[in-house]
């Protein structure tokens, strides 16, 4: 559970994001992070440790009514897709609910025109911003990381109010796309 909160720049003590200055922001820190909490959740069938026990029922795919998602706090410190949509699986997930994933929240703003994806080099995809971003508090702007310079998209709180009133939608072009 840390390691995961750590991997989505999340401090696990507080829930709050960790600041973009931060060592935990670089991506590689993050991977490295969610690697080594799924080789541990793997792991976990140790002599000590109780037998998993399978449940014969899927998850519920992820649902938030418009009260839930008026409760979903926002940040007034920008903030990555990743930490926002901890924050939303945080607010609305119980155990029986699949998790709100960020690659679903970015196709969808893609879709809407809000970000753009692009190629960089030969086969390495990325996201950008476009003209509409700015409209509703999505920016991108210089960070720098161990291995120097990069560009990191954030959401400032108008943004993150915009897609957590939008979570229904999202949701549903998500189940079409099959994202």
């Amino acid at each position: 559970m840390y390691l995961l909160k750590l991997a989505d720049g999340i401090n696990p003590l507080d829930d709050r994001p960790v600041g973009t200055d931060e060592v935990l922001n670089n991506e590689r820190i993050r991977k490295c992070l969610a690697y080594a909490a799924e080789v541990l959740d793997k792991s976990a069938g140790g002599e000590n440790s109780q037998p998993t026990v399978r449940k014969s029922r899927s998850k519920q795919e992820f649902s938030v009514s418009r009260e839930d998602a008026a409760k979903i706090p926002v940040s007034s410190a920008p903030m990555r897709i990743s930490q926002l949509t901890a924050v939303i699986n945080d607010a609305v997930c119980g155990n029986g609910m699949k998790k709100l994933q960020s690659r679903m929240i970015n196709a969808w703003l893609v879709e809407k025109g809000f970000l753009k994806n692009s190629e960089g080099f030969p086969g390495k995809h990325h996201r950008e911003v476009t003209e509409r971003s700015q409209e509703i508090g999505i920016e991108a702007r210089q960070e720098m990381g161990v291995n120097g310079s990069y560009t990191a998209i954030v959401y400032h709180e108008k943004a993150q109010r915009f897609i957590i009133d939008h979570l229904s939608e999202i949701v549903e072009f998500s189940a079409k796309e099959e994202v």
